[in-house]
């Protein structure tokens, strides 16, 4: 998948559309996806998306591919530089906006705004390098995103350890 079909999905979402609503029968009845539960209150989303833990569980798997790019692959790790120029600038004339009216509206913190900024650099080097460095987390993520939800904390000791939690 190259960049611009990404950055199409994702231009495509309706963020937090359904928030608080019930999340999509397709969620629980797939093999493919990891557990999760739900919270019903945007007080209790920013609760989840603050915790240092989530950030933690969110990083990991990049970390995870950068780190074997620095040590088996640099000329993927240049690509993945790359990359993440290109999805900054993506990410303000694109997705800020939208964003910043759902946190002004519901009177929501920075990291609202941080958790999904990270999200979608996870989900875009995820999608480029899955091919070489298969780490699905943020692919999942985004079908959440892409059904209105809002993925924002992580019950478990770490990434795939555990439970997702979404809004």
């Amino acid at each position: 998948m190259n960049y611009e079909e990404i950055f199409d999905r994702i231009r495509q979402i309706n963020w937090c559309e359904h928030v608080g609503e019930p999340i999509p029968e397709k969620f629980y009845n797939s093999n493919e996806f990891m557990l999760f539960k739900r919270v019903r209150s945007w007080a209790d989303a920013e609760e989840h998306y603050s915790d240092n833990h989530w950030v933690r569980v969110q990083t990991a798997p990049l970390i995870g591919i950068t780190n074997r790019m620095q040590f088996y692959d640099k000329e993927q790790l240049q690509q993945y530089y790359s990359l993440t120029e290109q999805v900054n600038p993506f990410y303000e004339q694109e997705i800020h906006a939208k964003l910043t009216a759902i946190q002004q509206a519901n009177q929501l913190n920075k990291d609202f705004l941080r958790t999904i900024r990270q999200d979608i650099l996870c989900t875009i080097t995820e999608l480029v390098f899955s091919r070489n460095y298969p780490t699905p987390f943020h692919q999942k993520l985004i079908t959440l995103y892409e059904a209105g939800h809002l993925p924002c904390g992580w019950d478990g000791p770490k990434t795939f350890v555990g439970t997702l939690i979404v809004f």
